[in-house]
């Protein structure tokens, strides 16, 4: 009987170390974060298109980051470490989304080394196959829309390409038509 009071013990226990014993030990390398970098804080952009009087007002909310604990037998006993950062366009512009709570860059990893990346704009998304082989060492960063895994998402009318600068953030973008939108309030 004693000892199968102790078996029990030190299932108990191992249980709870496995609930209470993740440890943040991950970290997101220079890559993952060039994209977050010039968005320290909540900013509202403009962008005008070279066709017309047409714009889009774009607000980009600073980088969250968040841990998302899993704790069941069915999907396992880890953490999920996430950078996200979201952004939101204005009811008036040219270009309509339709989750008003698009996110840009959604990465996550977990300490057993799961990871997921992707990257959204204006219905482009690119996964990890691209983003993995961002070149760090550029100024401006083209994300053409013939390498997103998918185009047109969630848009009335999507984009081509856009252009990213590490200190700028999203540049400017050439839209389906071939107008290019510029934006107009550079830091």
């Amino acid at each position: 009987m004693k000892v199968l009071s102790k078996v029990r013990y030190l299932l108990m226990g191992s249980m709870a170390g496995l609930f209470f014993s993740c440890k943040p030990n991950v970290s997101f390398n220079e890559k993952d974060n060039i994209i977050v970098s010039p968005f320290k804080k909540t900013d509202t952009i403009v962008y005008v298109s070279s066709v017309g009087i047409k714009y889009d007002t774009i607000i980009f909310f600073s980088p969250k980051r968040d841990t998302l604990k899993f704790r069941s037998f069915e999907q396992g006993f880890y953490d999920q470490y996430v950078l996200k950062l979201n952004y939101t366009v204005s009811l008036n512009s040219y270009h309509k989304i339709l989750n008003q709570n698009e996110v840009v860059l959604f990465y996550s990893s977990s300490v057993s080394d799961i990871r997921s990346k992707e990257l959204c704009f204006l219905g482009l998304i690119f996964d990890e196959d691209v983003l993995n082989h961002l070149p760090i060492d550029k100024e401006i960063i083209t994300f053409n829309g013939e390498q997103a895994k998918y185009r047109g998402m969630n848009i009335n009318e999507g984009i081509k390409s856009f252009d990213f600068s590490v200190r700028e953030g999203i540049i400017s973008y050439i839209d389906t038509t071939g107008a290019v939108w510029k934006r107009i309030n550079l830091r």
